[in-house]
Formats: structure tokens, C-alpha cells, sequence
């Protein structure tokens, strides 16, 4: 499941000034820099089918630190992380709940990134994977991003597939 949860693109929560009444986007506020996250959240299923069943399970995480954890945006459109972040995950299923703290090392990758109005995309350079996440907020010192329904087929391993509802909450260093 660690995996699963590692191979997501960008998420969370916090909203200081939210720019007006652009729903939190303040127009003149620039993208570009170095950010720091400050909360992260998720939320999703993952199915599981081996020997003609199925098994689904149901998954939280919550980042409860962070180590050295930096997004740069760079003009020329690439991305680069550094760092890391510990979650409390919990995963329930089949009447169990499991809760443990996991380290995501290296969340983000490198790769390329374009905006369209509200829209934020990133394109993992390893994977080539593409995720569309929602700016929620952007102003001088303070991103939130959203990805709702991020589909996940093969999620870490073959046959375990994840839908994933994401937010991030990053702060302008």
C-alpha cells in the first residue's frame, strides 16, 4: 500500500489569504519558486483481485511531519523535489483497521509541469505519468492543490488498483 500512496502526484489543506473573489486564486501571484509542504491528505479505495476474488480496501493518510521536504517549480516548466514526509495511513477492510506511520521519500520526482487557468499538470519524468490537480489557492505565500478521483491502475503492483482524492498545502520558502 506504501507504494500506492507514493506513486500520487501533488495535495491538502490551509487557506490564509485566499486572494478574493478568484476562488483563493490570486492572479498576480506567481507559481514559479521553491515551496515547502506544509500538510498533506489523501483519501481512496484500492481493489485487490487474485484467484477469482475481489478485495477492497479503504485508506486515509495524514502527514503528521516533514524532513527537509521542498518543491521547486522552475520557470522552464520542470519540477524537482527533495526530501521527505512521514503519514499516519490507516487502511480499513474485510472489519479491520490497520494504522501506521509511513516515510515517502522523494514524493514528487522530477519532471515537466504546465498551467491552464486553474489547472496544475505535472508529467513524471521516470514514469511518464500524468496528473491534473486543481489549484484551490495561490497567492504570495501559499499553493493548495486538489486532485479528485486520481486513478491508479496497477498501484505499486499488479492487480492492486487505487482511486485516490489528494490535497496539498504548500507554503512559498
Amino acid at each position: 500500500m506504501a507504494i500506492a500512496v507514493g506513486a500520487l502526484t501533488f495535495g491538502s489543506c490551509s487557506s490564509d489569504d485566499d486572494g478574493g473573489d478568484n476562488g483563493g486564486i490570486d492572479q498576480s501571484a506567481d507559481l514559479t519558486g521553491t515551496w515547502e509542504p506544509t500538510d498533506v491528505y489523501y483519501e481512496g479505495e484500492s481493489t485487490s483481485s487474485a484467484g477469482g476474488q475481489t478485495i477492497t480496501l479503504n485508506f486515509t493518510g495524514q502527514s503528521v511531519s516533514f524532513d527537509d521536504y521542498v518543491v521547486m517549480i522552475n520557470e522552464d516548466q520542470t519540477y524537482e523535489s527533495s526530501g521527505s514526509y512521514t503519514i499516519e495511513l490507516t487502511v480499513s477492510g474485510m472489519g479491520q483497521d490497520i494504522t501506521d506511520e509511513v516515510t515517502m521519500s522523494d514524493f514528487l520526482g522530477t519532471g515537466t509541469w504546465e498551467r491552464n487557468g486553474n489547472e496544475f499538470s505535472t508529467t513524471d519524468d521516470e514514469s511518464g505519468e500524468t496528473g491534473v490537480s486543481t489549484i484551490e489557492v495561490l497567492n504570495d505565500t501559499t499553493l493548495k492543490l486538489t486532485m479528485d478521483d486520481y486513478a491508479m491502475p496497477n498501484a505499486g503492483m499488479p492487480g492492486l488498483d487505487a482511486e485516490v482524492d489528494l490535497e496539498i498545502t504548500l507554503e512559498r520558502q
